[in-house]
């Protein structure tokens, strides 16, 4: 035989995952107040992070030509060397038109 159908039973089902639910939910809630009472008992004032009076400040003239003439003096080799290999490409270049016949333009 088939049992009869219990509405009454349902509906006590229900009710209790609704119940259950609720207690879930205060509880997360409770978790939530607990942590921001950690965060606001251990929270650090904020910083600034601008100036209040940024100076302006006029370059330098003097700093800025002192930092070119170092800056040129410690190229000069390099300047040097990079001459003397166009020069000796270019002499190169020109025995190797003269040994071949071939004329430059």
């Amino acid at each position: 035989m088939i049992n009869a159908v219990n509405l009454s039973g349902r509906e006590n089902l229900i009710n209790a995952n609704e119940k259950k639910a609720t207690k879930q939910e205060n509880t997360v809630e409770t978790t939530a107040q607990q942590e921001a009472c950690v965060v606001e008992i251990g929270r650090v004032p904020e910083k600034k992070a601008t100036y209040d009076n940024p100076k302006v400040l006029k370059p330098d003239v003097q700093k800025i030509e002192q930092l070119k003439k170092e800056a040129e003096d410690a190229l000069s080799p390099l300047r040097q060397m990079v001459f003397r290999e166009q020069d000796r490409s270019r002499l190169l270049y020109n025995i190797f038109l003269h040994q071949t016949g071939l004329q430059t333009a």
